[in-house]
């Protein structure tokens, strides 16, 4: 039988008032239980830097394969620094982590993180697996308006034959945010036509649009 892949999505909300770095307000799709730290404590801001780490419960140890981090408006990414360091630490297993850079001046609003290598699992924190994420800022900036930043982390995971006790659990443990995941990509478009006139370039007002989403999935659109 082939690898079995499950991805657990959830979101996390920060709001802001004008003129604050710190959120006034912190929750999640998801109870309070269910992280190792109350929502109240995942932001910090000390030593220059500011963000959010918070480290989702795991049922039982789970085989990584990727993360992804979608940023939802631009609430969060306003307060990013442009000549400072901005990244997602997309996770943390027992053999390392994988850091993706943002760059706030561009469009790009979906990060995927490197694959697992196969041997990475969840550890082990606080009496409990966990899967971390973090979204690191440094030099941060305070919220020039009131607005509610939303993030959607989406944990992937990968399971041999002999791991499905731990498919199963993961499904039970979070039944409402865990679906099945194929990591195989949609086939690449190559040609689009309105009517019978061929399409060479898309945009969305005056931007010439370069990528295109299927559900997570970038779409690789090749209109040259």
């Amino acid at each position: 039988m082939a690898d079995k892949y499950l991805k657990l999505t959830y979101d996390v909300y920060a709001t802001f008032t004008a003129g604050s770095t710190y959120p006034t307000t912190m929750s999640a799709s998801l109870a309070d239980s269910n992280f190792t730290t109350a929502t109240s404590r995942w932001y910090s801001y000390q030593y220059g830097w500011g963000g959010i780490a918070l480290g989702l419960k795991l049922p039982v140890k789970c085989r990584y394969y990727q993360q992804q981090t979608i940023f939802r408006d631009d609430v969060l990414i306003n307060l990013m620094n442009s000549a400072k360091q901005n990244y997602i630490v997309e996770q943390i297993y027992s053999e390392g982590s994988n850091k993706v850079n943002i760059d706030p001046t561009s469009s790009e609003r979906i990060f995927f993180s490197g694959l697992g290598n196969g041997n990475d699992y969840t550890p082990a924190y606080q009496s409990a697996f966990c899967n971390h994420s973090e979204v690191e800022m440094q030099g941060q900036l305070a919220a020039s308006a009131d607005g509610t930043a939303t993030i959607t982390f989406i944990d992937i995971f990968v399971f041999h034959d002999n791991e499905m006790s731990a498919y199963n659990a993961l499904l039970a443990a979070y039944p409402n945010n865990v679906t099945e995941y194929d990591p195989t990509p949609p086939e690449p478009v190559h040609d689009l036509y309105v009517g019978d006139e061929q399409v060479s370039v898309l945009y969305h007002g005056d931007e010439r649009i370069d990528k295109v989403y299927l559900g997570d999935k970038v779409v690789l659109l090749n209109l040259d």
